[in-house]
């Protein structure tokens, strides 16, 4: 089946809403997710495939996200620490 224009319009509407203001329990869409969530609100089941070429069609980046622990360190250590390493190069 072949995305219409209605689903492209909803697909970007909700990509970029959090999925737990639409009451999923997730707060990160995947493709599968998005894929799951468009067929019950438009009624279209895209391939996996056919979804992710969608989204690059629309210039949207997917992927895993990235968990650092800048919010966990001592900002003033990790502050020294940087201009330690500034002052060793």
């Amino acid at each position: 089946m072949k995305a219409t224009d209605s689903y492209v319009a909803e697909l970007e509407k909700v990509v970029e809403q959090d999925p737990q203001e639409l009451g999923y329990a997730f707060s990160i869409w995947t493709t599968e997710r998005l894929r799951l969530h468009l067929k019950t609100k438009i009624g279209i089941e895209l391939k996996p495939t056919q979804c992710k070429a969608l989204l690059k069609e629309n210039d949207f980046v997917y992927g895993r996200p990235k968990h650092g622990l800048t919010n966990l360190q001592d900002e003033k250590v990790r502050q020294a620490a940087e201009e330690w390493l500034e002052e060793l190069k």
